[in-house]
């Protein structure tokens, strides 16, 4: 049971890491992009159902993992998701085109907005964690 758990502890935290380029390359490019000639904006529905997603691999995570490691992955997650769209606005990706992100070398100075997502992060996660603290209870 414990190699269960173990495997299902890695897998939503490295599901929570690769997240957002998954759902960039398998829903963003193939779906939202070709369709833009169509819409006149993105239906909102998409951004929520991505986002509510996120909040679910987050719980998720942080009923597997301890404090400490919701906060240290909520650190790595923020980090890895800074360096996915700094590569993104480099390699002039469609939806990141006229992203000034990182312009001028400006890409250093948006380590300082890290705090706030972190602590978003760590909440929901811990979230998770304490809603199966209350159910063991």
């Amino acid at each position: 049971m414990e190699k269960t758990a173990n495997r299902g502890k890695l897998a939503f935290t490295l599901l929570a890491y690769i997240y957002w380029p998954v759902a960039y390359f398998g829903v963003y490019l193939p779906f939202v992009v070709p369709s833009l000639g169509r819409w006149k904006q993105i239906p909102v529905w998409i951004p929520i159902i991505m986002g509510l997603g996120f909040v679910l691999i987050l719980v998720s995570m942080g009923i597997h993992n301890s404090q400490k490691a919701n906060f240290l992955h909520a650190i790595g997650i923020q980090i890895s998701l800074l360096f996915f769209l700094f590569l993104m606005v480099k390699l002039v990706m469609p939806g990141f085109k006229k992203s000034e992100y990182g312009a001028n070398g400006r890409f250093l100075e948006d380590l300082i907005v890290l705090v706030a997502p972190i602590m978003i992060m760590f909440a929901v996660a811990e979230g998770g964690r304490i809603l199966l603290t209350k159910k063991d209870r």
